[in-house]
């Protein structure tokens, strides 16, 4: 082949133009480990190419060869103490190797201007958040976003370094400032009528996610927002089916479309059909306890009681507000008295934890 001349003609000519050409081709085909030895031979040649070293850097860590790697990147740090590339991948080293104090001592020298800051700062935000260094990120994405208050990421990003620490007032206020310099970003709108609903108050949330539909009529997830909640409240159901179905069209395969066009079908009174499409949604999303509680609730209608009172205790168990709760506790409870109730009164008894007399007494 003439990759095996290519071999060939560089075994014996050790040609520099050669061994270039032999890296990008193993390089192209993610050979990495092949193409280690041609970059190196470059370097040992051309020992002062920045843009070797670098290129060779990047090699060393798809190989998960860090150390290597790692001292590559600090030899060019200290000839480009500037660099915002060269300090953007040394945290992202860092961060591989579990560092993130070691990864901020680097990402703090990037520049706002860098064209992978916005990335820097979400991994960072994302990194504090999971070690609940809340603190530290709230002060990290602040100053970000006094250096750059045109990153739209960083107002959702700040909402949900609040939501964690149900923090859900200073959550909005950060989305609907987000808003007045982004009126029609669609994260941010979604997350704002999310923040609102969750809060508390429904018409501010379904009215944002309609300005959401009206920047995007097929934002999928403002589509089973508005369609869900209509349904809920029972009004414009026509309407709600038609978001519910566009919905499905865009994502058939989402937990949570699944759960509304199923509980859609179920308000219809299409048990059967609305069955599947919850058992789906349950499979993809098996401790969302709202999914689990529509689908016992259509276990109870196609007297399926068993099976409904199996998956209302996986709603049960996978929590959420008192309300929540208390409502599935409820339905647990009933289905509990009525499956006593067909078995007969020691049965009944027994099931609802009273003493059954002995035969003769």
């Amino acid at each position: 082949s003439a990759f095996s001349v290519m071999e060939e003609a560089y075994r014996e000519s050790r040609s520099g133009d050669l061994a270039e050409r032999m890296a990008e081709i193993h390089l192209e085909r993610n050979n990495y480990r092949s193409a280690v030895p041609y970059i190196e031979t470059l370097l040992e040649e051309d020992p002062t190419n920045e843009n070797l070293k670098l290129r060779l850097s990047l090699v060393y860590w798809q190989l998960k060869w860090h150390d290597k790697a790692r001292l590559l990147l600090t030899d060019l740090m200290e000839r480009f103490p500037a660099s915002s590339e060269i300090a953007f991948y040394l945290g992202e080293l860092e961060v591989e190797r579990k560092d993130l104090d070691g990864a901020l001592v680097y990402y703090k020298k990037i520049s706002p201007e860098y064209s992978k800051y916005d990335q820097m700062v979400s991994r960072v935000t994302y990194l504090f958040r999971q070690q609940k260094r809340y603190e530290e990120a709230e002060k990290f994405l602040e100053s970000a976003m006094g250096h750059r208050p045109d990153a739209v990421a960083f107002y959702p990003l700040l909402a949900a370094l609040f939501e964690d620490q149900g923090r859900l007032p200073e959550a909005r206020r950060a989305l609907e400032k987000g808003e007045k310099q982004f009126p029609t970003d669609e994260n941010i709108l979604y997350y704002l009528g999310f923040v609102y609903d969750r809060a508390g108050d429904k018409a501010k949330g379904l009215a944002t996610m309609e300005r959401l539909l009206n920047v995007n009529p097929d934002n999928a997830n403002a589509l089973n927002f508005v369609g869900y909640s209509l349904l809920e409240k029972g009004q414009e159901l026509d309407r709600a089916g038609e978001l519910l179905k566009r919905a499905m069209e865009l994502k058939p395969g989402d937990a949570f479309v699944l759960d509304s066009y199923g509980w859609l079908l179920y308000r219809q009174g299409k048990g059967r059909e609305a069955m599947r499409q919850l058992e789906k949604a349950l499979a993809l999303k098996p401790e969302e306890g709202v999914i689990a509680e529509h689908l016992g609730d259509v276990y109870v209608s196609l007297n399926l009681p068993l099976k409904a009172m199996a998956v209302y205790q996986r709603a049960h168990k996978a929590g959420g507000d008192q309300e929540f709760v208390n409502r599935v506790a409820g339905k647990m409870e009933n289905l509990q008295r009525s499956l006593a109730d067909r078995a007969g009164p020691p049965a009944r008894a027994q099931a609802l934890g009273e003493r059954v007399p002995a035969s003769g007494r």
